[in-house]
C-alpha cells in the first residue's frame, strides 16, 4: 500500500497535506510511490493558513 492508497482509503482529498510514516516526512511528489510498511504509523496533517 502506498501513502496515496492510505489517503484515498481515509478519504483525504485536501491538496495541502503533510504526511509522515514512522516519523519520516514523505515528499508530496512521492505519495503515489512511497510504500507504507505493515504496522507503520502514518500521520497526515492538513495545512491551513489564514490570518
Amino acid at each position: 500500500m502506498t501513502v496515496q492508497d492510505v489517503l484515498d482509503e481515509c478519504r483525504f482529498t485536501f491538496r495541502m497535506i503533510g504526511v509522515w510514516v514512522n516519523d519520516e516526512p514523505v515528499p508530496r511528489g512521492e505519495f503515489a510511490i512511497f510504500l507504507v510498511p505493515d504496522g507503520a504509523r502514518v500521520e497526515a496533517i492538513h495545512m491551513v493558513s489564514g490570518g
